[in-house]
Order: structure tokens, then C-alpha cells, then sequence
């Protein structure tokens, strides 16, 4: 049984405008892809034409809030790009971007906040990507037809390591902490 400290929401870092964006909540119960205009300053598009949207935003006290407007937001997320279409709204979150079901269904994605991941197919190619507290994303090769989904989850299936975390100038690449776990693995698929 888990303890009420362990439900941790699923957060994961992208890429948008150049720039490395944090804390990107990746929420299945929203009906709404929405960037804080914070968020927007941040990545220095506080010039960008919003379009006008009616949307109104209720949130979980019941309070309705209206849009500022939409933006097209072009998300890396691992070796992937996706167009997202965001609400703009005008508040203080925890988050810098929440992604919810409109990128979700159309990027095929299946988020898991209990094992702390993200899946999607892109070019024949299973890519996981772990929450911000981890650094690791796994591509399987393999096509992705329905038939073969069993040989992507088989034990003896292989799978390339590679680091999605980015190092600042500034900082060695030796100082970057990957998981022990990962570094296991690495070591025991070199062996």
C-alpha cells in the first residue's frame, strides 16, 4: 500500500523555444492544455499573438476563470516534437505547462503517475521518458504493430540507454547524476 507522500503527480522536462522547461505536468483528468503566462515570459514569447478563445476554466474550487487567449506551443518531449495548443491563463501554479488529454489522445501517449513515466510510438520506435526525477529515456526498436506489442515488453528485448538530461555549459558533463539503476542496466547490457 502506498503512503499518501508516495502519489507524486507526473512531472517531465521538454524543450520548447530553445529553452529547457521544468516541472511540465502531465495531467490525464484535464480536458485542457494550459500555459500560465508566466510561463510565456519565461520563454520569451510575452510578444506572441494570443487568438481569442472562449474558453472558460473551472478549476478544482469551482471557480471559473476565462482564457487570456490560445497559443501554439511546439514541445520537444525526448527525440519527438509535438505542436501543442495551450490556454493561456493569468496565475500562480506549481507547474510551468500542464499537458492534458488534447496532447495526450493525439500523441498516442500513456502517462503513469504511479510508475512515474510516459510512453509513445514514434517512427516504429517505443520511447519512454521518466519523470524529471530521473534522466533516462529508453527507445525500443521494433515495429509497432498490435502483434508485436508483447515482444516490445519482453524481458529479452533490446533496448538503447540514452541520457535526455541537459548539461548547461557551464557544468562537466561528468558532474550529470544518472540512477543507479540505469547505470546497472547500461553496465549489464555492455557485459
Amino acid at each position: 500500500m502506498l503512503k499518501k507522500s508516495e502519489y507524486k503527480a507526473l512531472y517531465i522536462s521538454v524543450r520548447c523555444n530553445g529553452k529547457l522547461l521544468l516541472r511540465v505536468l502531465i495531467d490525464n483528468g484535464s480536458a485542457l492544455n494550459i500555459c500560465p503566462w508566466n510561463t510565456l515570459i519565461k520563454l520569451g514569447f510575452q510578444e506572441a499573438k494570443l487568438w481569442q478563445s472562449a474558453t472558460v476554466v473551472r478549476g478544482f474550487d469551482g471557480a471559473k476563470r476565462k482564457s487570456m487567449g490560445e497559443v501554439d506551443l511546439v514541445l520537444q518531449v525526448g527525440p519527438a516534437q509535438f505542436q501543442v495548443m495551450c490556454q493561456v491563463m493569468n496565475f500562480s501554479s506549481v507547474y510551468n505547462l500542464l499537458v492534458g488529454r488534447p496532447w495526450i489522445h493525439a500523441s498516442g501517449a500513456i502517462p503513469s503517475s504511479l510508475h512515474q513515466i510516459l510512453r509513445f510510438v514514434v517512427n516504429d520506435q517505443l520511447i519512454t521518458v521518466f519523470a524529471e526525477d530521473d534522466c533516462t529515456m529508453i527507445v525500443n526498436s521494433g515495429p509497432k504493430e498490435e502483434s508485436d506489442r508483447k515482444a516490445l515488453v519482453s524481458p529479452h528485448h533490446v533496448a538503447d540507454i540514452v541520457s535526455i538530461g541537459w548539461v548547461s555549459k557551464d557544468k562537466a558533463v561528468m558532474e550529470m547524476n544518472l540512477p543507479e539503476a540505469s547505470i546497472m542496466m547500461a553496465k549489464e547490457m555492455i557485459r
